[in-house]
């Protein structure tokens, strides 16, 4: 027992040494993170500034972007970052992300605390797991997992290359896939928000609150996109087909007499009832007649024609012109912007749509680089929409070396959720209307321009129908007894 105040004097002096240690290692700490907080702040500023060569001087640690302050600025979590400093490229990388505008979630402030709390991310985890585990199961196992957990609806853009397996699909409400995104609706409970938050996938998080920003972030992002895609795809060449509206009027009305009942010669280009159109669209989709004109190649007329522009009906272009000679596409149809326009509709019509819900426009339109000229293209309704269709995408003949290009084309939905370039519109018209400055000879939709179901598409799918709700709210209260 004599050596018990030697040991309290010993326990003592390690429990101070100790405390000393852990004090000068939080310091440490402290200062490491006040430094790269800093750092960060200070690289921000000079990028909004203008200053191209902003870098990252030192690498944060994973620990210290764990820091909410940071959360609040990535929009993340947690960045898995190494501990040394990255390589330049990298550490540029890093910067972009900090202070792009995708990297910030449009979030209210009660779902931002929600994310940025402890336990919620724990139950993100759990509610993860247990969708994991229901996958083989029935889909009431998931709906039982949704009436557990208080549920929400979320809009998220995920990068495209990124698998979403993960999600179950009884979460999935709207689904959109483009080049580069995949624009999503999830009903989802409230604590995987985190989980998604956290996703390097996710470029953007939105909740009912934020999704009028949320729309011009996609119209943004959409934008660029097209605009990368057509660039890609050198779509100038096929813009430029069309002049001067009204010498185009003039020109034609040389050719022919404006039939009883018609206001424009250009209806008398559009000719549901020929047999080679009725032959060509019965029994077709709208999207199988589309991917049939993406087919036929755009050349232009004085390539093929040696005219400056020259009109067919329908039923010439597709008999006559896969023979003629100087195609460089034999035994099939080949023209520009008018007659794939005109065709399109004709079998449109042909197939059995409604007069009222599809046409052609004719009009200027604006390419990427900067160029503008008149073009043609047909437009069908869709959900009280209209939706561009634009057959000139696919493969086309180069003016000088009369050579053909094979072109992949956009698909039939592109246009449904990304802006066409129209710069104004001359005419719309059909066999059965017409409508421009002088006459309005058409149903009253007729006085929409074109547009984009996005906007509609994705905030329809956030609202859940009365029946959802019911189900719903059933489930909650089952599974508070299961």
């Amino acid at each position: 027992m004599r050596n018990t105040p030697v040991a309290v004097i010993v326990v003592v002096t390690l429990l101070l040494f100790s405390s000393l240690l852990f004090s000068s290692l939080f310091s440490a700490l402290v200062l490491a993170e006040d430094e790269t907080l800093s750092n960060v702040d200070s690289t921000i500023e000079q990028l909004q500034a203008g200053a191209e060569d902003a870098t990252l001087t030192a690498a944060p640690s994973r620990e210290i972007f764990q820091n909410k302050t940071v959360v609040q600025r990535t929009g993340r979590m947690e960045l898995l970052l190494p501990d040394t400093p990255p390589p330049a490229e990298i550490r540029n990388d890093f910067i972009r992300r900090l202070t792009r505008d995708g990297e910030t979630p449009l979030l209210s402030p009660r779902n931002q605390l929600l994310v940025e709390d402890l336990e919620t991310r724990r139950q993100s985890i759990a509610i993860l797991k247990e969708f994991e585990a229901a996958q083989d199961d029935s889909t009431m196992a998931a709906l039982r997992i949704l009436g557990k957990h208080d549920v929400d609806r979320y809009m998220v853009v995920f990068n495209s290359s990124c698998l979403v397996d993960g999600i179950p699909e009884m979460a999935i409400k709207r689904n959109i896939l483009t080049d580069k995104y995949r624009f999503m609706v999830l009903r989802m409970p409230k604590p995987m928000l985190a989980s998604l938050v956290e996703n390097d996938c996710v470029y953007k998080i939105a909740d009912r609150e934020n999704e009028e920003q949320f729309f011009a972030y996609a119209k943004r992002i959409l934008l660029e996109e097209r605009k990368e895609r057509t660039k890609q795809m050198n779509l100038d060449g096929s813009s430029h087909d069309l002049e001067n509206y009204q010498e185009l009027q003039d020109s034609l009305e040389k050719e022919w007499d404006t039939a009883a009942g018609r206001h424009s010669p250009l209806q008398q280009y559009v000719t549901p009832a020929d047999s080679s159109i009725v032959n060509d669209a019965v029994g077709k989709s709208p999207e199988e007649l589309y991917l049939k004109a993406l087919s036929w190649p755009w050349m232009s007329d004085p390539a093929f024609w040696n005219e400056t522009d020259r009109w067919l009906a329908p039923g010439s272009f597709i008999r006559e012109t896969p023979g003629k000679t100087g195609n460089p596409a034999p035994s099939t149809p080949v023209s520009d912007c008018e007659e794939h326009a005109n065709t399109l509709v004709a079998l449109l019509r042909a197939s059995g749509i409604p007069s009222k819900d599809v046409r052609v426009a004719i009009g200027n339109v604006e390419f990427e680089d900067g160029s503008v000229g008149g073009h043609a293209w047909a437009e069908l309704r869709m959900n009280g929409t209209w939706i561009v269709l634009d057959g000139t995408v696919g493969p086309y003949v180069d003016d000088e070396t009369r050579t053909l290009h094979q072109r992949e084309g956009l698909p039939y939905v592109y246009w449904k959720y990304h802006e066409f370039p129209v710069r104004d519109v001359w005419a719309y018209y059909n066999d059965q209307h017409f409508l421009d400055m002088r006459y309005q000879k058409a149903p009253s939709t007729w006085g929409q321009d074109a547009g984009t179901l996005f906007d509609k598409e994705m905030g329809d799918a956030m609202r859940p129908s009365l029946w959802e709700r019911i189900i719903l709210f059933l489930l909650k209260i089952v599974g508070k007894f299961a």
